[in-house]
């Protein structure tokens, strides 16, 4: 089997790639004498840095529950203009579309256990092991 020229040029590409990225790569000793950086924060900006977070969730809850306005009831619907008040009070005339047969499987939620039959009316057998008949 012969090699192609392609082939050739090819290898020496690599060849002289890797030699390129070798002598790119920096010395082992100055890379192993190099300081280290430290794992982890220190203490004391660690517990900064959980109070910061703190903070601010405590004032995300804060506006979330600000902000939430109250249902309003039927005396501030008489409040509203009259345009108001019948555009809330608009059925659209497909809605009747929406109920369809068996809808009312998904407005509860199924049992998943059957309830436990009372054993109470049922006669027990009576023992029969070790008896004359």
């Amino acid at each position: 089997m012969t090699r192609d020229d392609s082939d050739l040029d090819l290898e020496e590409r690599f060849a002289e790639r890797r030699r390129a990225d070798e002598l790119a790569a920096p010395d082992l000793d100055r890379l192993l004498a190099r300081p280290r950086p430290s794992p982890s924060p220190a203490p004391g900006r660690r517990l900064a840095l959980a109070a910061a977070a703190l903070v601010f969730a405590a004032a995300a809850a804060a506006l979330f529950f600000r902000s939430r306005t109250p249902v309003r009831g039927a005396r501030d619907a008489a409040a509203l203009p009259p345009a108001a008040a019948e555009l809330a009070a608009w059925k659209s005339p497909t809605s009747s579309l929406l109920s369809t047969p068996g809808a009312e499987l998904w407005r509860r939620v199924p049992a998943l256990v059957p309830r436990v039959p009372v054993f109470a009316s049922v006669p027990l057998p009576q023992a029969t092991k070790g008896a004359d008949r």
